[in-house]
């Protein structure tokens, strides 16, 4: 599990075991990036909004949601 927070490191620490459940959500400016070694899926958590990452078939992932480019530019464009 990664933590990105616009905090000290510190404070991440303290969810790093912490599991959400779906109706659960983080503090603002809190973003929670998880996912296995099996693959390059990764489930993104952003205050009470949850998406997915996944890299294209044809770069080794399993095309369940957008590639880390598509979701820079998305918020480059935001």
């Amino acid at each position: 599990m990664l933590w990105r927070t616009a905090q000290a490191a510190g404070y991440a620490l303290l969810f790093l075991d912490a599991e959400l459940s779906m109706n659960e959500t983080l503090d603002a400016g809190v973003v929670l990036v998880r996912g296995s070694a099996a693959g390059f899926a990764q489930e993104i958590v952003a205050g009470r909004h949850r998406f997915r990452a996944d890299e294209p078939v044809a770069d080794g992932g399993t095309d369940t949601g957008p590639s880390p480019y598509d979701l820079l530019l998305g918020a480059l464009g935001a």
